[in-house]
């Protein structure tokens, strides 16, 4: 027991708690976005068209902004 103990403290030392609770945090925030109807969504994208499709579409959406290739 103390031995895991010891373990889990240098765990937390090195900053893997934070990244659990990062990990976390995120995990929620990410899986309950909501798109409104005229905002890109790959995921949606990509389940209709596959993935080729998908950035097809979002290179056609995007063209001529400052982030796109």
């Amino acid at each position: 027991m103390l031995g895991k103990a010891n373990f889990e403290l240098a765990l937390d030392i090195m900053g893997v708690g934070a990244g659990y609770t990062a990990g976390y945090i995120t995990h929620t925030l990410q899986t309950n976005i909501r798109y409104e109807d005229d905002e890109f969504n790959l995921f949606k994208e990509r389940q209709t068209k596959g993935m080729k499709g998908a950035f097809q579409e979002r290179e056609k959406r995007f063209k001529g902004s400052p982030l796109a290739k």
